[in-house]
């Protein structure tokens, strides 16, 4: 498992020095308690046009996860915080907010049963209702085609 790791980064490196537009890619955050909901906001993400990093898939087994979480959010365009009331005090999903704003990544929050104003973090960000996912994923898809256009 971790030397193919090793190899899928020696490869995503290549395509970088190649020239190649890497896809891209959304960081899902989420409590492992979400995990379901997590999976169909990646296939939705996916459907719309971007590859996207979630833990199930992406972060090996044995991995050092403060590590992982921080290369994966490296290597993503944007984040999405699913906020439930799972989620609302994780230690792990404040670590991955702190870790898009050290990035400067673009991050939606998307509020699964919760209030707004419940979160302190994300005052003064714009939230999307999971119900209103769909609007989301459009604004994903012109993001994803305002990259496309700036790379030719």
């Amino acid at each position: 498992m971790m030397a193919t790791r090793v190899n899928n980064q020696k490869v995503a490196r290549k395509r970088k020095q190649s020239g190649k537009l890497l896809p891209y890619r959304v960081f899902i955050s989420h409590s492992s308690l979400d995990k379901w909901i997590a999976g169909q906001m990646a296939e939705k993400v996916a459907e719309a046009g971007a590859d996207y990093w979630l833990d199930v898939r992406d972060l090996p087994g044995g991995g050092d996860i403060r590590q992982e979480i921080t290369q994966g959010v490296h290597e993503c365009q944007e984040v999405i915080i699913l906020f439930s009331p799972n989620s609302i005090n994780s230690h792990w999903v404040s670590f991955e907010i702190g870790a898009a704003s050290a990035k400067r990544k673009y991050l939606t929050p998307i509020l699964n049963n919760v209030d707004y104003n419940s979160i302190p973090l994300i005052q003064g960000i714009k939230a999307i209702d999971l119900n209103d996912f769909g609007q989301y994923l459009t604004e994903l898809r012109k993001r994803i085609k305002k990259r496309g256009q700036r790379q030719k």
